[in-house]
């Protein structure tokens, strides 16, 4: 579980992942481009700038995300890479170890789909590269750019763990489309957010979710054994069946059938 150092703070003190399977895992620092709720703000307008404000030392959990967000620019490219740099022996002070997020580029590249996911599959292996097995990350959490980006990079490493992140919220078919294909692809790890947390049931998404995973039902399946549940539970769904089961993500479409 995600979330900031001041969050995951309140639940350790509250007992909340006493005897439970789930990992608590804090925020270490947040780029400018990630400040999606100021209001007024334009920092998505501008390169992505590293900032980090967590104090690894008092945060309440061993485990924490680092983000880095490459635009093609070499002043902030190399100042992400510093502060992940940085990072990197803070953290081995503190004693946390660390997953890493690299979104895609948030100022304009002129790049699609293909050609992000290839910018940021070369960006990721240049920054490992430097890491000795002690530094690496845990796992990584990036953008689904489609299937061959992500055979890809993970076919280049078979030490490095990948995980896709959901993005934008989309219908329930982009969410199940993406855990089936990230997983045929040869990702380990679906780390999604808003696509849960704006869910009408999130416990009844993630078990579909893990249904597709596994491999037991398909994506259109999942979508309307998910409203069915919603029926039977006496919610409304944010979406009409048709239109939850149609796939409105741009990497998914670009992809073409699965």
């Amino acid at each position: 579980m995600l979330g900031s150092a001041s969050n995951i703070e309140r639940l350790v003190e509250r007992g909340s992942f006493d005897g439970s399977p789930v990992t608590p895992a804090f925020r270490a620092n947040e780029t400018t481009d990630v400040w999606l709720n100021i209001r007024g703000g334009r920092y998505r307008e501008t390169p992505a700038q590293p900032y980090r404000g967590a104090d690894l030392l008092r945060a309440q959990a061993e485990l924490c995300l680092f983000s880095m967000t490459f635009n093609n620019d070499a002043v902030a490219d190399v100042a992400m890479l510093e502060a992940y740099r940085t990072f990197r022996a803070d953290a081995r002070t503190a004693g946390k170890r660390h997953f890493l997020e690299v979104f895609n580029p948030n100022a304009a590249t002129g790049f699609g789909v293909a050609e992000a996911g290839a910018f940021v599959n070369d960006c990721i292996v240049r920054a490992l590269a430097s890491l000795t097995r002690a530094e690496r990350p845990e796992f990584l959490k990036i953008v689904y750019n489609g299937r061959r980006a992500l055979e890809e990079l993970v076919a280049h490493d078979d030490t490095v763990v990948v995980g896709v992140m959901g993005g934008a919220s989309g219908t329930h078919r982009d969410a199940m489309e993406m855990v089936a294909r990230a997983e045929a692809s040869g990702a380990r790890l679906a780390i999604f957010g808003r696509k849960i947390n704006l869910a009408e049931h999130q416990l009844s998404l993630t078990t579909w979710m893990r249904a597709v995973a596994n491999r037991n039902v398909t994506p259109a399946e999942a979508v309307r054994g998910y409203h069915g549940d919603l029926q039977r539970f006496g919610l409304k769904p944010d979406r009409a069946l048709d239109l939850d089961n149609t796939i409105t993500d741009a990497a998914l479409r670009e992809d073409g059938s699965p």
